[in-house]
This record gives structure tokens, C-alpha cells and sequence, in this order.
């Protein structure tokens, strides 16, 4: 993937984070998802 253009998008929820990675033309070159710990879930819901 180096020297190439890529772009992340990045879902964060309370109880997830969910990355994505496309190239510009949109296709997708990689994705994860996590959990978040219960502390973790709780700063997040505190940022309301």
C-alpha cells in the first residue's frame, strides 16, 4: 500500500469502534472493529 493514496473512515459508538480503509476509487483495503471496554464505553457517554 505505499505510494498509493488511501482514505479512513471511523465509526465510534459506545460500545464499538469500526475503522475502514479504501483506496480513491473506493476500494476497500482493509477494515477492523472492536469493542470497547465497559470504562472505555462510559468517558464516551459522559462526552453527551
Amino acid at each position: 500500500m505505499a505510494g498509493r493514496a488511501h482514505v479512513a473512515g471511523v465509526d465510534l459508538r459506545r460500545s464499538a469502534v469500526h475503522v475502514t480503509v479504501a483506496d480513491l476509487a473506493g476500494r476497500p483495503v482493509g477494515a477492523a472493529s472492536r469493542a470497547l471496554a465497559d470504562p472505555l464505553a462510559g468517558v464516551v457517554a459522559g462526552a453527551d
